[in-house]
C-alpha cells in the first residue's frame, strides 16, 4: 500500500516519487531517486487543419510548440519525456498535414531529448506509421501486436 502525502505545493510523494506541477506549464515532473521524468499531454499536433477547413488560418505551430518544449526541458532537466496521449488532433483519419506536421515534431524533439515515450490516447490511431518514419518502435508488451498497448520508446541512439 502506498502512502500518499499532499503539501500546499500541489506536490504528491508516494513512497519515493515525487510528483509535482511544472509552474506555469501543462505538465508534471515526476522525480524519484534522483531521476527525472517530465510527463505533457494533449499536444494535438495539427489542430490548424481543422481551423483552417473553418476558414480560420493559423501557422503550423510545431515550431512553437517545440520552443515551448525547448524551455520547460531546460528547466526541468528530465533524463526522459513522456508524451500521455492524443500527440495529433484527428480522431477518425489522419490528415495529410500530420503526415509533415507529426514526422517533423518528432525529428526535433528526439534532438532535443533522446527518450522520449508515448502512451497513445483516442486522438493517435494511426500515429504509428506517422512516427516509424524516423524512430524505431518498442512494444510495451513483447508479445503484443496491438497498439492500443503500445508505448513508442524513441531514441536518437536507435536511429
Amino acid at each position: 500500500m502506498y502512502m500518499v502525502d499532499f503539501d500546499l505545493a500541489g506536490i504528491l510523494v508516494t513512497d519515493d516519487v515525487t510528483v509535482k506541477p511544472v509552474a506555469d506549464q501543462p505538465a508534471l515532473l515526476l522525480e524519484r531517486k534522483g531521476e527525472r521524468v517530465l510527463v505533457i499531454a494533449d499536444l494535438h499536433l495539427g489542430w490548424e487543419v481543422t481551423l483552417a477547413r473553418q476558414g480560420i488560418h493559423v501557422p503550423s505551430q510545431v515550431p512553437r510548440l517545440l520552443d515551448k518544449l525547448r524551455k520547460i526541458l531546460a528547466e526541468t532537466h528530465p533524463k526522459l519525456l513522456v508524451l500521455l496521449g492524443d500527440v495529433k488532433h484527428a480522431v477518425s483519419k489522419v490528415e495529410l498535414e500530420e503526415w509533415k506536421y507529426v514526422p517533423e515534431f518528432f525529428d526535433s524533439l528526439v534532438e532535443i531529448i533522446p527518450d522520449v515515450e508515448v502512451v497513445p490516447g483516442n486522438h493517435d490511431g494511426n500515429l504509428e506509421p506517422m512516427v516509424m518514419l524516423g524512430p524505431r518502435r518498442h512494444s510495451s508488451d513483447a508479445d503484443s501486436s496491438s497498439w492500443a498497448t503500445c508505448i513508442l520508446s524513441l531514441s536518437s541512439k536507435t536511429r
